[in-house]
């Protein structure tokens, strides 16, 4: 399965010229060093048996006899044959256990090839951040997941408060990462003028690759693979957001702008793409040519997992005519209508309502609670390493990406409920005259003594806040937050805007004139900070 996955008939790599000559220097000590200390632990070792904590913690005489290795590479451009390979450990996701589709790969490389790879991250990361647009947010530094779900959640409040629609296409691609065209790569970086030796290098830890297979403690033969990216190599983001850009430019979508502005807009999270559009036929328009970029790089749409949203939902009916009972057609291709979907672990819906999110993140903090319960309910752990459980594996899991939403009370109720299910399981009963009984709101904070879930989501919409308003002005997140569409608004009381929650949470933290004042930032995180330790939140 992994050996047919993992190959096709490209095998040709055509030579790339030589562009700057600065960067044939090889990389310094103190680079080696760098790579050596990012390297993560408690990470299972390659085929050398080298955990990574006994080169991090080797000494400075490891660190020089490493750098010799890498600087070795690095002029002859040959690797060690042992680089070369990696093993896979399939990982069941859902269905039937019989079919290999329902397999993810985990490939473990050797922690010596993990060295250099992070060594032509680091060399690489400049060139793609200056080549990549801001559509882009996947793997990239000072970007997060939080940037696109803002985004896409600013798109739906305000197109919704202008009574515009939107129409967002989510594009799922089949085994992105393991279907590139290694040719259409090594095209792509000489396109885009990077240095010709980082491309022979690129090129070199792609050529040659072999793998095996380790199921229940066995290996299989070593097989070569001629197609897609190294799993498990820190390479691997970084070049896909170069064969994804590439195939936005020749697709010719314009990716500047917002879709306040403009007819399209294209929101990216490495292979997660949302394909904004003001009609069906925008939509439509810029899918079918970035499919047909993506197709020539190896890239194949996902039909199945492809999903279309329609905002609000009466907008819907205008769609009817383009649809095959609950699928439209685009192309050739038929993709389900939904009302709601998760993107990026977030929920969101056509009418952008929260409270979905909410729920779903009540049930997923629930599920962690759970798989924690045996050690919140035993005796031999004290109060305090349960509460640390709560706020290091519980807490962020019920508050992820709480920055971008716009609670009523009813949601702020919800996530107080389970909060406070939660500490009582934790904090227990407690026994007056004899009798046991729950212990009141007031003493579960008081026993707790940290913030609430409500003041955490307080501070960190805050936080996002001072972010977005520091943004660069042709930053997608900042201009959506900022713009306002062509439309007009409805009869009535306004629905509650996530800038109208942000005004009140500064006016509890006594910060009423945050908008210039969150411009500074290290005075802006002075002042979250004397908020916080006041319990101003």
């Amino acid at each position: 399965h992994f050996e047919e996955l993992l190959n096709d008939q490209l095998h040709d790599t055509p030579e790339a010229p030589l562009v700057d000559m600065n960067l044939l220097m090889p990389p310094s000590l103190e680079e080696t060093r760098k790579a050596i200390r990012r390297l993560k632990n408690n990470k299972a070792p390659g085929t050398d048996g080298i955990e990574a904590e006994l080169v991090k913690y080797g000494g400075a005489a490891l660190e020089q006899e490493v750098h010799q290795v890498i600087a070795g590479v690095w002029d002859s451009e040959v690797m060690p044959d042992d680089w070369h390979l990696g093993v896979i450990y399939p990982i069941f996701k859902k269905g039937d256990k019989l079919d290999c589709n329902n397999y993810r790969g985990i490939t473990v490389l050797n922690t010596a090839y993990k060295i250099l790879s992070l060594v032509l991250q680091d060399r690489l990361e400049p060139y793609a951040d200056e080549i990549v647009g801001n559509y882009q947010r996947g793997f990239r530094r000072g970007r997060s997941t939080t940037d696109q779900i803002f985004t896409i959640r600013q798109v739906l409040e305000k197109m919704k408060e202008f009574r515009r629609n939107s129409h967002h296409l989510f594009v799922d691609f089949k085994a992105a990462y393991d279907s590139i065209a290694r040719v259409k790569l090594y095209d792509a970086m000489r396109a885009f003028e990077i240095p010709s030796k980082l491309i022979r290098l690129i090129r070199m830890t792609m050529t040659n690759v072999t793998c095996q297979v380790r199921v229940n403690g066995k290996l299989s033969s070593p097989f070569a693979t001629t197609r897609g990216l190294r799993q498990g190599d820190g390479l691997a983001c970084l070049l896909f957001n170069l064969v994804l850009e590439r195939a936005i430019r020749d697709s010719g979508v314009e990716t500047s702008g917002t879709i306040l502005f403009k007819s399209t807009q294209i929101l990216a999270y490495a292979d997660d793409i949302d394909i904004i559009g003001l009609r069906l036929s925008d939509v439509a328009q810029a899918y079918l040519r970035i499919e047909q970029a993506a197709r020539n790089l190896g890239l194949q749409v996902n039909e199945a997992k492809t999903k279309m949203m329609v905002a609000p939902p009466a907008a819907r009916q205008a769609i009817k005519p383009n649809m095959l009972g609950g699928d439209v057609l685009i192309g050739d291709k038929k993709f389900e209508v939904v009302e709601n979907f998760t993107y990026l672990g977030s929920r969101v819906s056509t009418d952008n309502d929260i409270t979905q999110e909410i729920r779903a993140r009540v049930l997923a903090a629930n599920r962690s609670y759970f798989s924690l319960r045996k050690l919140i309910n035993s005796r031999h752990l004290s109060r305090r390493t349960k509460l640390g459980l709560y706020t290091t594996y519980i807490v962020p899991v019920l508050t992820y990406a709480s920055e971008t939403w716009t609670l009523s009370r009813t949601d702020e109720s919800l996530l107080a409920a389970f909060e406070r299910r939660v500490l009582r399981r934790i904090l227990g009963p407690v026994c007056e005259e004899g009798r046991w009984r729950s212990r009141y709101n007031a003493e579960i904070f008081a026993l707790y003594g940290d913030l609430s879930v409500a003041q955490r989501m307080r501070l960190a919409r805050l936080r996002w806040a001072g972010h977005v308003m520091r943004m660069a002005d042709d930053d997608p997140a900042r201009k959506v937050f900022l713009g306002l569409p062509d439309g007009q608004r409805g009869r009535g009381r306004p629905p509650s805007r996530w800038s109208d929650g942000i005004d009140v949470d500064a006016r509890i933290a006594g910060l009423p004139t945050w908008r210039t004042t969150a411009l500074d930032r290290e005075r802006w995180r002075s002042l979250l900070w004397q908020a916080k330790t006041a319990r101003r939140l």
